[in-house]
């Protein structure tokens, strides 16, 4: 197995979609450079995994990836851990949580303030994935096969779960586990029980 970290360009330098595009365009690069990489690597069998903001990275990659004919690789898993995603909708899990152990309310808004950086609101695309501003007919994507992994006491527990319920109707399919008692990073810090 073989892993590429990517050192994509961060906000609020570099604001939303650079991250995506960079990400994407590693992928592409991939691709076209499959014949000067390691013979027992195997870009059929590519996942692309991310932790919270890579959560979200990880569905927007595979938007531009459903719409991209790839010569040598094939996507044909994603895991999710934690995506972090939101709109300008309160949900139970926001209020409930919302001073969460790790993560507020007021810390998630601020940083969708220094991601979009353009004075967009929370119901971007880039935020609310399924949202009234997103240009994504998401029963159209062929994901491939996709595990999110979301935690019970997470405050952003509801857009995750709509995530995974959007999701999996179209491509692959959409597997959820929820670690019940677990706040948002505790796989990052070790409470994973």
């Amino acid at each position: 197995m073989e892993v590429v970290s990517i050192n994509f360009r961060l906000a609020p330098e570099h604001s939303c979609p650079t991250e995506y595009e960079d990400s994407f365009d590693t992928l592409k690069f991939l691709d076209e450079v499959f014949d000067k990489l390691p013979a027992n690597l195997n870009l059929k069998l590519c996942f692309i995994a991310g932790d919270s903001a890579g959560g979200n990275l990880v569905h927007h990659v595979a938007v531009k990836a459903s719409e991209y004919e790839f010569s040598s690789l094939k996507l044909i898993g994603l895991i999710s851990i934690q995506p972090f995603f939101g709109g300008e909708e309160r949900t139970e899990s926001e209020i409930q949580n919302s001073r969460g152990l790790l993560l507020s309310v007021e810390d998630t808004d601020w940083y969708w303030k220094m991601f979009l950086s353009d004075g967009s609101d929370r119901d971007h695309p880039a935020v609310n994935v399924f949202g009234p501003k997103s240009s994504v007919d998401i029963s159209r994507v062929m994901y491939p096969s996709t595990l999110i992994l979301i935690g019970g006491l997470d405050l952003l527990y509801d857009w995750q779960r709509k995530e995974n319920w959007e999701r999996s109707g179209s491509g692959g399919g959409s597997e959820c586990f929820s670690w019940i008692s677990n706040v948002r990073g505790a796989s990052r810090v070790g409470f994973v029980y």
